[in-house]
């Protein structure tokens, strides 16, 4: 792996984490629904924080290594926004024991698994964008 792609890696990787925060209005938007009120800035602020540590192991652990195995693949595109929505819903699933008769869990697995979504999208297209050299060599572009 060259310079180039290194550093097209990790500014997919950033884009993957920074998008976060911008998907947090969908998390405000339910809550705000539910507890009947908007969120406070202080909260979003935080909120803000907290969504981009949680993502920064997914992208890491999950994120980075589908991406290099995916590199070559044509539709690389979809199958890193199945994994990450994927990667980001089951945790949720798993730890709240989703149940057919409850659907608020599976209102909150909707929301992580859009997070991870967002974060592979962003990895993506920022990975194709940067890395000019790959993509031509593999005729992804």
């Amino acid at each position: 792996m060259n310079a180039q792609n290194a550093m097209s890696l990790t500014l997919a990787a950033f884009a993957a984490i920074a998008v976060q925060p911008l998907v947090l209005p969908v998390w405000l938007l339910l809550a705000g629904i539910n507890t009947g009120g908007p969120v406070p800035l202080a909260d979003i602020v935080g909120l803000s924080i907290v969504v981009c540590i949680f993502a920064t192991p997914f992208v890491l652990f999950v994120g980075l290594p589908a991406g290099l195995l995916l590199r070559h693949h044509p539709h690389r595109g979809w199958w890193l926004a199945a994994i990450g929505f994927v990667a980001a819903a089951l945790p949720v699933g798993l730890l709240v024991g989703v149940r057919a008769d409850k659907l608020d869990d599976l209102g909150s697995m909707l929301v992580f698994g859009l997070h991870g979504l967002a974060g592979a999208l962003a990895f993506h297209l920022t990975w194709r964008h940067f890395d000019k050299t790959g993509a031509a060599a593999s005729g992804l572009r």
